[in-house]
């Protein structure tokens, strides 16, 4: 197909792919993907989706409506039926092109280009110089923010960011979700968001908490605590911003102890569907949670220590201590 007519996306990494396949394929390994990961975890959408109910705040109901059911729990097929219509851009970024002297007066002239004349009679290598001069003098170079351009209906608010961060920050806003007991250093240990801090030995163990060696292990859990809850702290902004159509973005929104995202109406049956009790009874969306993503919270951790042949071995230590260390009743894997 002509690469013309395919659509054309902000956030992949060739801006158009050659094919549906390989589409789906690039926007699984972008920022789109994290997009839908983050809203997945907002009990907010899920509420609305399992209930019916419409939110106050209209960004969000806007989001709701636009990015569909997101209890579906297959990024392709969302991203199929949805995902590519929302983030694709109605009209293709602008292209340097000549201008046909005789057709001047026709031409629509645009506060957003800039119109340079270019002498034909010196060299090219001085007309090359001279153009990066004055593009330069006229152009934002790096500072340009290019999602501020964009023509989608869901727009990125910025791309400048690490991917490789947006998922940290959102599997520790995962793992905190599903163990909201866990210490965070614990989560950060078990995700390895910063290897170089070593707090296990060889055989797994949590290494004496003194000043020893050529390094301090108090000092290690100290700044592992620090960084994970730093990484919470972005995630749940993240979050708060995917819900209103903004991603990825670390504004700070704060919400009251009295929000009520679907008012006075709904708010009882909100806080009974999204919030453990006292009992320690877990609620609906935290059991929907850990339906959804247990297996993948395990897969990741094994993935991120190098276990996962040990994990397939059926009567393997790792195996059967995998359960206790995730939970973080036990740090020995071995």
């Amino acid at each position: 197909m002509n690469s013309n007519k395919r659509l054309f996306f902000k956030g992949l990494p060739r801006f158009v792919a050659e094919n549906d396949h390989l589409e789906v394929d690039e926007a699984a390994e972008s920022v789109y993907k994290w997009w839908w990961q983050s809203l997945r975890l907002s009990p907010v959408i899920w509420f609305a989706h399992e209930t019916g109910a419409k939110p106050k705040d209209a960004a969000i109901a806007k989001v709701v409506e636009a990015f569909g059911d997101l209890r579906m729990g297959s990024f392709y097929k969302w991203w199929q039926q949805t995902g590519r219509n929302i983030f694709a851009e109605s009209k293709r970024p602008s292209k340097v092109k000549l201008l046909a002297l005789d057709q001047l007066q026709e031409h629509k002239f645009d506060s957003e280009k800039i119109y340079i004349e270019v002498p034909l009679t010196i060299r090219q290598q001085t007309i090359v110089k001279q153009f990066k001069e004055l593009l330069a003098s006229q152009h934002e170079g790096r500072k340009l923010n290019l999602a501020a351009y964009s023509q989608a209906e869901f727009k990125l608010h910025t791309k400048r960011y690490r991917l490789h961060t947006l998922q940290n920050e959102y599997w520790v806003l995962l793992y905190r979700l599903l163990h909201p007991a866990m210490e965070y250093w614990r989560i950060g240990d078990r995700l390895q968001i910063a290897p170089h801090l070593r707090l296990r030995d060889a055989d797994g163990a949590i290494e004496n908490i003194h000043e020893s060696g050529r390094h301090s292990p108090k000092a290690h859990k100290n700044a592992m605590n620090s960084l994970t809850g730093r990484c919470l702290y972005k995630a749940r902004f993240v979050l708060l911003n995917a819900e209103r159509g903004s991603f990825p973005n670390y504004d700070a929104i704060e919400l009251s102890d009295r929000y009520q995202p679907f008012g006075l109406k709904y708010q009882t049956e909100y806080r009974t569907a999204t919030e453990d009790g006292n009992d320690e009874s877990e609620s609906a969306w935290k059991l929907w949670l850990k339906e959804e993503y247990a297996v993948s919270l395990k897969s990741e951790i094994a993935r991120r220590n190098h276990i996962e042949a040990q994990l397939k071995m059926p009567d393997g230590k790792v195996r059967r201590k995998m359960d206790a260390f995730i939970a973080g009743e036990s740090d020995l894997l071995s």
